[in-house]
């Protein structure tokens, strides 16, 4: 289950907070949107755990590497 607990939004950009329930276990993410033209040109997730995504079904969405 996902809740969206927070969401701002303005011309250029838009941040979600969003709450997942999967079992007992809770996780929060919050995301950045970056708009042009009105449309979203870039997105990016942050967690407050390291978390694997699955495979994305789009060769669109890319990884940003890790900055170790």
């Amino acid at each position: 289950m996902a809740e969206i607990q927070h969401m701002v939004c303005e011309e250029a950009k838009a941040i979600s907070i969003i709450e997942f329930k999967i079992g007992t276990e809770v996780m929060t993410g919050i995301t950045v949107f970056r708009v042009a033209q009105d449309k979203i040109t870039l997105v990016t997730d942050y967690w407050p755990e390291p978390y694997e995504p699955p495979q994305r079904m789009s060769s669109f969405l890319k990884r940003r590497p890790s900055e170790a």
